[in-house]
């Protein structure tokens, strides 16, 4: 027999064995590096879309003055499941915006080792707001060729010396707020003159306040950066995508197919470009998956043929509705072309009668109308055996036919 300590053991070995994974995945969440013997936290949100086949874009949150990577990040998880990029936000301490003490190279080490375990972009875009904002532009000014745009909200000091950057960068500030917003204004001057363009924003209500439309502001920004895209193009990108999905739902594959590829050009491997090919991609996917249950569904040619024209203008113009066509062309129709005989069948147990011909079509329907319910599409079986029911009311097949129908509820 088992001892209590046995018992034990095994109880915690099952919970262990079933939650520990769970307890991982959670701890993953906030990681420590060491800069130095020191050591200091990070907080990291990596969405369900990554996969590891492409590099994903890595968006740095900073935190205000005494704040945790977590405050910041708060902001933006959102943002990084839908617009599929990897969330850092550091956690700093003391008077980290002067980046004296070497809080450069603490993120720098950071995005070292987050760059170890994931496939990522080689240069990172920065927001923050307050003392974050006042990192992120000396960070930028110190390590320029790491930076691909940066959004700042509110920064607390005056611009610090720089060179040529280059960066793209957004500014807000609230008005309320005279030093910050006076400091907003020399930054934007001094961006100016480093070779910087930059999309400034003044709020008359708020003063240091991080408000959700100078967090939106932020977002923003990144996606002009990430996409190449002007606003008002990237909004026109935006309303391309929403109209594929509305024909995608009508089952307009091709059309949705030519809105999508007819887009204004976004960056490659932004999440523009990127949804756009994901949804091309499932459009072509779709359409040969339902060509070859097709085929293998109905074997009568003359249904057959029927069923691939109706796929055909669902997907016409794709790579898919192309195929759908050559399988179109292989298609011979079997049902016999001469003339109606004259030979009519016994008489039914309902009393009526069909020539050769309609005994022919009556029974293809009733054989297509059952594979296709064999195949599980209940729909269009039903359209098959009630046509033989409507045309061929008084023979065995529609009896038969429309003990199918009750059979799969129709």
């Amino acid at each position: 027999m088992c001892s209590t300590r046995q018992r034990l053991f095994s109880v915690c070995f099952i919970l262990v064995f079933f939650f520990l994974p769970d307890l991982l995945r959670a701890e993953a969440r906030s990681l420590q590096v060491n800069l130095k013997g020191t050591i200091f936290h990070y907080f990291i949100h990596v969405p369900e879309a990554y996969t590891g086949k492409r590099p994903f874009p890595l968006f740095v949150g900073i935190h205000a003055f005494e704040g945790k990577g977590t405050d910041v990040a708060a902001a933006f998880e959102a943002a990084a499941d839908e617009y599929e990029f990897i969330l850092v936000c550091p956690t700093f301490e003391g008077e980290y915006m002067k980046i004296e003490s070497s809080e450069d190279l603490l993120l720098m080490k950071i995005l070292k080792e987050v760059s170890s375990k994931y496939k990522v972009q080689n240069k990172i875009f920065m927001a923050g707001p307050l003392s974050g904002a006042d990192f992120i532009l000396r960070f930028t000014a110190t390590h320029a060729q790491l930076v691909r745009g940066a959004a700042l909200h509110a920064p607390l000091n005056p611009p610090p010396a720089m060179g040529r950057m280059g960066v793209p960068f957004s500014i807000s500030a609230g008005m309320q707020h005279e030093q910050s917003y006076k400091n907003s204004q020399a930054i934007v001057e001094a961006l100016t003159g480093a070779n910087c363009s930059v999309k400034p924003a003044y709020y008359e209500d708020s003063g240091l306040d991080w408000s959700e439309q100078a967090q939106q502001a932020c977002i923003e920004a990144y996606l002009v950066v990430d996409s190449g895209l002007s606003p008002e193009d990237r909004q026109m990108f935006e309303q391309t995508l929403s109209n594929a999905r509305e024909l995608i739902a009508q089952e307009s594959f091709g059309k949705a197919c030519s809105v999508l590829k007819h887009a204004s050009k976004a960056d490659r491997g932004s999440y523009y470009s990127n949804t756009q090919k994901d949804m091309i991609d499932g459009i072509e996917r779709d359409g040969l998956a339902r060509l070859k249950a097709t085929l293998e569904a109905v074997k009568a040619p003359a249904i057959l043929r029927a069923e691939l024209q109706k796929l055909d203008a669902k997907f016409a113009g794709t790579r898919a509705g192309n195929q759908i066509r050559t399988e179109m062309g292989k298609i011979k129709d079997s049902v016999d072309s001469t003339p109606e005989a004259a030979e009519t069948l016994p008489v039914t147990d309902a009393g009526e009668t069909l020539s050769v011909t309609d005994d022919r079509k009556a029974r293809a329907g009733l054989s297509n109308g059952k594979m296709l319910a064999d195949a599980g599409k209940e729909e269009a079986a039903a359209k098959y055996l009630q046509k033989v029911i409507d045309q061929y009311p008084g023979s065995k097949y529609a009896a038969e036919a429309k003990q199918l129908l009750e059979k799969i509820g129709k």
